[in-house]
């Protein structure tokens, strides 16, 4: 994502930064892993092929250490890809 409103000097900066040992520390730990561990949905028994999950989890592995996590999932309509499905 770019900020259209930052020069192209703080981009770099910011890039730098988060690239850098303060942040990231990609030259040390160049890789950032995620790993899908579940899909959850609040309707039971669905075998429906359209099933669209509530929750995800990942765990994501960076710098010697894991993390698993879950977010909340919320489905947008897009009739295009919706038509092409049926």
């Amino acid at each position: 994502m770019v900020d259209k409103d930052e020069s192209e000097k703080d981009r770099t900066d910011v890039q730098k930064t988060m690239l850098g040992p303060e942040v990231l520390d990609s030259e040390h730990y160049p890789e950032i892993l995620f790993k899908s561990i579940s899909a959850e949905t609040s309707i039971a028994g669905t075998v429906d092929p359209a099933w669209k999950p509530d929750a995800a989890g990942a765990d994501a592995a960076s710098h010697g250490a894991s993390n698993a996590q879950g977010w909340p999932l919320h489905r947008r309509s897009y009739p295009e890809i919706d038509r092409l499905r049926n």
